[in-house]
């Protein structure tokens, strides 16, 4: 593998195994319980899960995650309205350049 020894010590002690690519799927095969799989899991992983624990959607840590407090939505309203400030800048920006005599859009 690519990972330097520092990184596969620390892997080794939090209990982390490392094994090629390929050996998802096996492991998906023996998993047992539910499985939470979202709609984007690929195909393969998919139906290497025991259809009987597949559950497709949100897992409840997801849904937990998605619910927001106060403190999180107004960052959130924030973080809007400065990206929608820089994108309004930029397009000014692109709009007073593209008029300059001697500028070729590909």
């Amino acid at each position: 593998t690519k990972l330097s020894a520092e990184i596969k010590e620390y892997l080794a002690n939090s209990s982390t195994a490392i094994k090629p690519y390929d050996e998802i799927y096996c492991d998906a095969k023996n998993l047992n319980g539910r499985v939470f799989l979202p709609l984007s899991t690929n195909a393969a992983i998919f139906q290497a899960v025991n259809e009987k624990g597949r559950v497709v959607g949100m897992s409840p840590v997801q849904e937990l995650k998605a619910i927001k407090n106060e403190v999180e939505l107004e960052g959130m309203r924030n973080c809007h309205i400065r990206d929608g400030a820089a994108l309004t800048e930029y397009l000014h920006w692109l709009q007073t350049e593209v008029h300059k005599p001697g500028i070729v859009i590909d």
